[in-house]
């Protein structure tokens, strides 16, 4: 008897890199909303509310919010996450919604370079990075990291 593949998972995960340029790195917080094109797995971070992103210490960082969406019927394509990243007292708020759509390109592109999406440009900017991870025995695993507080976020490659 064969096994069954486990189902795909898209993966959310949230930081703040917290650049000396960003003066609200170690306040910022995230709010994700309830994804679409799955079901959320139980050991997510709660949505509809504010989660305070961690600041990664040496030598040993504190556990990053992470949700981790099992792919409905519509595969990859048919998901996506909203989530909404804010300074102190929800100041200047970065609205962000990432498609599963998107993913196969962005992690194509990363197959042939390093390559990230900047959603804030500024001294208190935001990229995302766009990954895939397929083991044996494990679902496949769409990966999406978002990081916050970066001073003035590069594309890379230039231009892309």
């Amino acid at each position: 008897m064969a096994s069954q593949n486990p189902a795909p998972v898209f993966q959310l995960t949230v930081v703040s890199q917290n650049d000396a340029g960003c003066a609200a790195g170690k306040e910022l917080t995230v709010n994700v909303a309830m994804p679409t094109g799955g079901t959320l797995q139980n050991q997510s971070w709660p949505t509809g509310e504010e989660v305070p992103l961690p600041i990664p210490p040496p030598p040993r960082p504190p556990p990053s919010p992470t949700w981790w969406l099992t792919l409905g019927d519509g595969g990859i394509e048919g998901a996506s996450y909203s989530l909404v990243i804010s300074g102190p007292d929800g100041a200047n708020p970065t609205k962000i919604t990432i498609n599963g759509r998107d993913m196969p390109g962005w992690v194509l592109d990363n197959q042939k370079q390093d390559t990230n999406q900047i959603y804030n440009e500024s001294s208190c900017g935001i990229f995302g990075y766009a990954q895939y991870v397929a083991k044996p025995g494990q679902p496949v695993t769409w990966i999406y990291t978002v990081t916050a507080g970066v001073d003035h976020p590069k594309v890379h490659p230039g231009g892309a």
